[in-house]
């Protein structure tokens, strides 16, 4: 799908950032610093160029990755999810995380938050990220907490339960405390239907994302 409907409708308006590729050797002039969102939008929209400013001040890799959060935290761009990922990234690259949350203005506590969201199962993840919904960052952590204490609970059926019914922390908690106390928790769905999406009489049907390993299928 297109990530951003408003370069479909209006075209690119905001330039993305490049500087001169650091290793020429790879046969490429340029390298991306921000704008991935933008520039995947006009990938699928089979677009050949691309409005971008020229960085010729960032050989530095670290002052790359800076300038990178920088602009998008202006732009506002970053989910709960895209920032979680950003400090892991960093922290991969070898550099130190309280570096990049620094740049985010986040507390030691708000970032150890953001990187336990990437402990938790990828739909949880994608549910977190989708626009229009109550489920929250915050609402997902209160669900990691009580999943510690009951083991057994199912992640997406609260999500789904959440979503439908606007729950706030506090009553997630009740509802879950309550469900499990009387021994009634709530059951999981008995196919790969997600319930948040999937109306079967009216024809739309959404899925939970399916994992395996191709190399273990048979020809």
């Amino acid at each position: 799908c297109i990530r951003d409907r408003s370069i479909r409708e209006s075209g690119q308006q905001i330039p993305a950032v490049v500087r001169p590729h650091p290793d020429l050797g790879k046969g490429y002039r340029w390298q991306l610093v921000s704008g991935f969102r933008r520039a995947t939008a006009l990938s699928e929209l089979k677009a050949t160029h691309i409005a971008a400013y020229v960085r010729r001040d960032l050989s530095d890799d670290q002052e790359a990755f800076r300038a990178s959060v920088l602009e998008n935290m202006a732009r506002k761009t970053y989910s709960d999810i895209d920032r979680a990922y950003v400090i892991k990234r960093h922290q991969d690259a070898g550099y130190q995380s309280f570096e990049v949350a620094g740049l985010m203005n986040l507390t030691k506590r708000q970032k150890n938050n953001l990187l336990s969201l990437l402990e938790l199962p990828q739909e949880v993840q994608t549910a977190i990220d989708e626009e229009g919904t109550t489920f929250k960052a915050t609402h997902a952590l209160t669900l990691k907490k009580l999943k510690a204490k009951y083991p057994r609970l199912q992640y997406i059926e609260w999500v789904t339960r959440i979503n439908n019914e606007g729950l706030s922390i506090g009553q997630i908690v009740r509802a879950v405390n309550e469900a499990f106390l009387r021994g009634s928790e709530t059951k999981t769905l008995p196919s790969i239907f997600r319930a948040d999406g999937t109306n079967l009489s009216a024809g739309d049907v959404r899925l939970r994302p399916v994992k395996f390993n191709a190399k273990d299928l048979s020809d």
